[in-house]
């Protein structure tokens, strides 16, 4: 019988790194679903390349040619998984991008109305 290796798994705030290649995905948490429990990570994955099975996680695809409806993979990662660790601190780690990233351009968006008001003014 031949023994399946086991798969290297890293989370980073842009996505799952499996066996060395980055798979860019988007993180979010779930929060007062029937299906899932409080706290599950939502992992959709950027693109339409086929994610790499790991085992221990479930990879979803609602996609259906029939109808041209595609769909992104989407991971769930339960919180007793032993995953979620791991991806609970990619997903504050995605956060804490996104809301640096709004408050860049927000600060742009300031300094502009500034810069414009005061060429009004003239």
């Amino acid at each position: 019988m031949e023994q399946k290796e086991a798969r290297v798994v890293k989370f980073f705030w842009n996505g799952i790194k499996v066996d060395g290649k980055l798979y860019r995905a988007v993180y979010d948490m779930m929060r007062g679903s029937q299906k899932f429990p409080d706290g599950t990570i939502t992992v959709y994955r950027r693109g339409y390349d086929e994610t790499p099975r790991i085992p221990g996680l479930t990879v979803e695809n609602d996609t259906d040619v029939m109808t041209d409806y595609f769909s992104a993979d989407t991971i769930r990662i339960l919180p007793d998984s032993p995953f979620y660790p791991a991806a609970s601190r990619a997903l504050e780690q995605y956060a804490a991008r996104r809301k640096e990233r709004a408050m860049r351009r927000y600060m742009a968006k300031a300094k502009l109305a500034a810069w414009l008001a005061g060429r009004k003014a003239v």
